[in-house]
């Protein structure tokens, strides 16, 4: 899949294959986007398994609903429903169901309004989401090392539950370093789901932090968590939901950063997305501080 899509949903017939696709592609013709539509390839999988995961793989979707097509409706909610950026679409005069009324709309007369409204409304806002998803994806280039290595290397180790936290709880967890793991609901507004622990390391020098995490729910491709290091040094890398191969299996995301004057350093993770009407969880099992040259 391309990291430039955006999913389009509206209802099928030859206007709307012809002056309404038009009408997108003037509006996005200069960005890096492309749109993607269901009879866009041949699909060998049941439809709607291919529908749900374009909906859950691409950046934001444009759902044009004045034809009152259920399949649209549907295929809105589950956008809804994954956290996902959509934009409404519909003819002025239209009459709103229920069931939207309550959602923005970008309301248009004419396909020629149309391009203008998603040129003013909808590209530039989701060309600079874009490019800060393409340097986050640069920057994450993450260290190769097992986890064997990382525990026989580390000068520090801290089990997730042992740190300070604004929110979320202790849970037992089989799969985590001692049993425990800190969980926390990321539905709930910014703030820190760990950090601490406020102490020195023996010297300055080059070092990576490593933080075992999981989530449940790695359709997420807006960003999501941020870890970062204070105190005595500064660094900072974001993960999207996507930034996870699977869910509720743990990764090991490294930071590199540099120690530079003694300072009393905190180890974070942030949730910088608040998702709503989306069930979103993530658990921490242990951040762990090397020395660089041991494991690169």
């Amino acid at each position: 899949m391309s990291d430039n899509l955006f999913f389009v949903a509206h209802h099928f017939s030859k206007q709307n294959n012809d002056d309404l696709r038009k009408a997108i592609h003037r509006a996005f013709a200069r960005s890096d986007f492309e749109a993607y539509y269901a009879d866009s390839e041949a699909m060998q999988e049941h439809i709607l398994t291919r529908i749900e995961e374009r909906i859950a793989t691409t950046h934001f979707g444009l759902y044009e609903v004045s034809s009152g097509n259920p399949n649209v409706y549907m295929e809105l909610g589950y956008a809804r429903g994954l956290g996902k950026r959509h934009y409404v679409l519909m003819k002025s005069g239209t009459t709103v169901p229920a069931n939207i009324a309550g959602l923005q709309r970008i309301e248009y007369n004419s396909y020629e309004e149309l391009t203008e409204l998603l040129k003013n409304l909808i590209v530039k806002i989701e060309m600079e989401n874009l490019q800060n998803y393409l340097r986050s994806k640069e920057n994450y280039k993450q260290i190769s090392i097992s986890e064997d290595e990382i525990r026989k290397n580390c000068l520090v180790f801290y089990n997730a539950e042992e740190l300070f936290h604004r929110f979320g709880y202790t849970e037992p967890d089989a799969t985590a370093n001692n049993g425990y793991a800190w969980c926390a609901d990321l539905s709930q507004p910014y703030n820190h789901l760990v950090f601490g622990p406020y102490r020195k390391l023996p010297s300055v020098g080059d070092y990576v932090a490593f933080y075992k995490i999981k989530i449940d729910n790695n359709a997420i491709i807006d960003p999501l968590l941020e870890l970062d290091v204070i105190g005595g040094a500064l660094a900072c890398k974001q993960l999207y939901g996507n930034s996870f191969l699977q869910n509720n299996r743990y990764q090991i995301f490294s930071l590199p950063f540099t120690y530079t004057d003694m300072g009393e350093n905190e180890y974070r993770i942030c949730n910088i997305k608040r998702i709503e009407r989306i069930a979103c969880k993530a658990w921490v099992d242990y951040i762990a501080i090397t020395r660089k040259e041991c494991v690169t």
